[in-house]
């Protein structure tokens, strides 16, 4: 990240404008570096104050530096699977985000997704031969969303 942040300011360098710093910054992080800044990205959607510049690196810097990627996304992957989801495609965008970060096994995962599962998909899942069902965490949320 400390190269990255290296080129930025040089891309910056007549750049006054502190938000304008940020959302250039933005549009131009990847990876873990850029779900790391997610509140960002949802300020800038709500058209909010984006803060300073140093306090944006400083978060960026702590983040990307200090986050125990596999730990975290572990947590993220909890989070989202505690309560049932009503919008199915909504928590499959966010799980993917976080699932193959996590490194939890295949099984981890599909019982993770099986607990927020609607009862109409379980059924589903009651009525197809065990043998039938995917293996992999991916082709299980597939499955579900096609359901």
């Amino acid at each position: 990240i400390k190269e990255w942040l290296k080129q930025v300011y040089l891309y910056l360098d007549d750049v006054i404008d502190e938000q304008l710093h940020i959302k250039l910054s933005l549009s131009y992080l990847e990876g873990d570096a850029h779900d790391y800044m997610d509140n960002y990205y949802t300020l800038v959607q709500n058209q909010q104050p984006l803060g300073m510049w140093a306090d944006f690196v400083n978060q960026l810097t702590v983040s990307y530096d200090t986050k125990d990627k596999p730990r975290e996304a572990q947590l993220e992957v909890e989070r989202l699977t505690k309560t049932p989801w009503t919008d199915m495609s909504k928590f499959a965008k966010k799980f993917k985000k976080w699932a193959n970060k996590s490194k939890l096994s295949n099984m981890d995962l599909i019982k993770k997704i099986c607990r927020i599962m609607p009862e109409k998909i379980l059924q589903v899942h009651v009525e197809t031969d065990e043998a039938q069902w995917p293996t992999t965490w991916e082709a299980y949320l597939d499955w579900d969303l096609d359901i």
